[in-house]
């Protein structure tokens, strides 16, 4: 057997970097944090560092140059500020177990995802972005064909682990999000697709985009499924570049027709949706969702139990407004252990205004910095913020918080996607 030349080794590794950098992405997003599964994020981080280690060294860099580096440092900084500030709370907070569980996931999954995730960025290349679409497009595929084959959801009651079940709201996350990278890449690829062979890629990924957008109904994870629709909208309105004063559409761009390619993976997706029959809870939720007269939408007890933790949420604020009652605090003002599944009404009853300022900076800066670095870039963090108004508290939104890279890169990089 012929060994691998250097080549082909580099290509592994960064097969099983970005494998293990959304599977660590994944991980963070569970909201479970009992000790197996501490130790379990614990080895996936501890495996993406060191496989960016060796592929820092196949890449001829110097990791001790790359931490060196301001952007980065700059990076960390906000990020142990950010922990700091978080475990100060914890001195006030009416629940300071569980706030120290939420500041160690953060600490576990999701700082070592920033780490990586700066240096995915700062050594970008042609073919990692392939190779990370490849991997979409296997992880699409593969999870939408064991979905219609057996069904592992069950969205009635509240997640507990047990074998062949998944989780709807972790599956919907990851999977409505390669739908968006997918929708993004696409347009790259309309605007400098000349030949043939690159026109014939992009039909390709609009039939695997169809597929993620498709397995995101399955999972009947809402928020990603509208959030797909609306990145999709607005990708066209920006893309065609219209320009709409009162009720006239002035100076539509000649190439609208091509840009309007980017509908065909919503009616593939639709005409899946529509021709193969579904779950009947899958097409219970989307119906319980519209179904808002007198906001009772049905008795649906997903929407209703958020509609009761936000309420809660606007009381914990009103009996602490300035500082809150601290990090993990509301899940003591329920009668069950709980988050409001709304990052801004968490922020706002753990850790009040000044909380709301912090972050509220933090996430202006964060967007601005991703605007810079690629509009991409920048409608993605947005799609991650919609996901994290509906479900999972801050320290699960790894999706959101990778954002932080852009603030300490673009201050000396300015590279563009």
């Amino acid at each position: 057997m012929k060994p691998l030349d250097n080549k082909n080794i580099k290509i592994f590794l960064e097969l099983v970097l970005i494998n293990l950098f959304i599977l660590n992405l994944a991980m963070g997003t569970i909201s479970n944090y009992s000790e197996k599964i501490f130790l379990l994020k614990a080895l996936v981080s501890i495996f993406l560092i060191a496989v960016t280690v060796v592929n820092c060294r196949l890449l001829n860099e110097d990791w001790r140059a790359f931490i060196k580096d301001e952007g980065f440092k700059k990076t960390i900084v906000i990020i142990l500020l950010l922990i700091a500030y978080l475990s100060i709370t914890l001195t006030y907070s009416s629940n300071p177990d569980y706030g120290f569980q939420k500041i160690l996931n953060f600490t576990i999954s999701v700082v070592p995802s920033i780490i990586v995730f700066y240096f995915l960025i700062s050594t970008l290349s042609e073919t990692r972005i392939k190779l990370f679409i490849y991997t979409i497009v296997v992880i699409v595929t593969v999870s939408v064909s064991y979905i219609i084959i057996d069904y592992p959801f069950d969205q009635s009651t509240i997640y507990e682990y047990r074998e062949g079940r998944w989780s709807h709201v972790i599956y919907g996350r990851m999977i409505s999000s390669f739908a968006v990278v997918l929708l993004l890449y696409i347009l790259s690829m309309i605007e400098r697709g000349k030949t043939k062979e690159e026109r014939l890629k992009v039909l390709f990924l609009m039939f695997i985009t169809s597929i993620a957008i498709y397995g995101t109904y399955l999972s009947a994870f809402r928020a990603g499924f509208i959030g797909v629709l609306l990145v999709g909208i607005g990708l066209l309105l920006i893309s065609t570049k219209i320009k709409v004063k009162g009720k006239k559409i002035l100076t539509p761009d000649p190439r609208l027709l091509t840009y309007l390619k980017l509908f065909l993976p919503f009616i593939l997706a639709a005409i899946l949706i529509f021709t193969i029959p579904a779950k009947d809870i899958v097409t219970l939720r989307f119906d319980n969702m519209i179904a808002i007269e007198n906001l009772n939408f049905k008795g649906d007890s997903a929407i209703l139990s958020r509609i009761e933790y936000w309420n809660l949420s606007l009381e914990v604020f009103n009996k602490s407004p300035i500082i809150g009652v601290g990090f993990g605090g509301f899940s003591s003002h329920h009668r069950i252990e709980s988050y409001p599944h709304n990052i801004i009404l968490e922020i706002a009853s753990e850790l009040g205004i000044v909380g709301l300022i912090i972050f509220g900076w933090l996430l202006i800066i964060m967007f601005r910095s991703s605007y810079q670095y690629s509009l991409f870039t920048f409608l993605f963090l947005l799609f991650s913020f919609f996901l994290s108004l509906f479900s999972k508290e801050l320290s699960n939104q790894g999706l959101l918080w990778i954002g932080v890279v852009f603030i300490g890169f673009m201050q000396n990089k300015g590279k563009e996607f």
